[in-house]
């Protein structure tokens, strides 16, 4: 039985459009890649899912030069990626090429499955609705989003008196974030890990969701100082660009943000 060992493309597979690897067998790697319909509630809609196996060699078709200078990426580093034994990274190899102006999962797998949303829903043991109607999930937060918003919680305070007042979590949790600015904080986090899925790979969710958080708010912790070295100094530019998110008690009791 196939075991899924992570996601690629956007978190909130298959809502969105991303991917699922899994090992197929001992040492064997494939991503089911989910392109997502625009209209959920169209009775037509189709959910198209590629399965491409992850070889640890670059395709021996297209220009892979090409690819690399489509996707802003480093030719060394793409090819590396290729050939990695982390099939994480592979994956996103696969990805990069896929996604490249020219190339598309279709040249992977031409006999896609096409699914229905009842289908897609079995495949996946999800339910999917309407990007509009659907609410944020609070038992099924992904490990980095929990985090990400535990610790915004942790490190912002309620201006209860002079100093600051009290660390918003001593008197609140996430139940008391006002619907907006949940929903804010969880687009924020699942971009975040889609954009920056490479270099996020093999790091711990957790910790990557709370320095997130610190580091957007450049805070005196972060990804810039744990030892990642490039792949740090990355994160904490892509973090610094989504600016600060600064949270606050409204007269409803409710936590928004500016």
């Amino acid at each position: 039985m196939a075991k899924q060992i992570g996601t690629i493309g956007d978190v909130g597979v298959p809502e969105y459009d991303g991917g699922f690897v899994y090992e197929t067998a001992p040492g064997e790697y494939e991503i089911e890649w989910v392109s997502v319909p625009e209209d959920f509630e169209d009775p037509s809609a189709r959910w198209t899912i590629y399965r491409v196996g992850l070889d640890p060699e670059i395709p021996d078709w297209g220009d892979l030069h090409a690819v690399a200078r489509s996707m802003g990426q480093s030719l060394i580093d793409l090819a590396k990626a290729f050939q990695s034994t982390n099939p994480m990274e592979r994956a996103w190899a696969y990805e990069s090429w896929a996604r490249a102006s020219y190339y598309g999962w279709y040249e992977f797998d031409q006999y896609p499955l096409e699914l229905t949303v009842e289908e897609v829903e079995k495949r996946f043991s999800v339910e999917l609705v309407s990007h509009d109607e659907k609410e944020i999930d609070l038992d099924n937060l992904d490990e980095f989003t929990q985090s990400y918003i535990e610790t915004a919680l942790w490190a912002t305070t309620d201006n209860s008196h002079d100093d600051g007042g009290d660390p918003l979590d001593k008197n609140y949790d996430i139940d008391d974030i006002a619907p907006e600015t949940l929903k804010q904080m969880a687009e924020d986090a699942r971009a975040f890990q889609r954009d920056n899925a490479k270099d996020l790979s093999g790091l711990d969710n957790e910790q990557a969701g709370h320095d997130f958080f610190l580091t957007r708010e450049r805070h005196g912790a972060g990804f810039w100082d744990r030892g990642l070295g490039d792949v740090g100094d990355r994160l904490t530019d892509a973090a610094h660009a989504y600016g600060s998110f600064d949270l606050y008690i409204g007269d409803d009791g409710k936590i928004h943000h500016n």
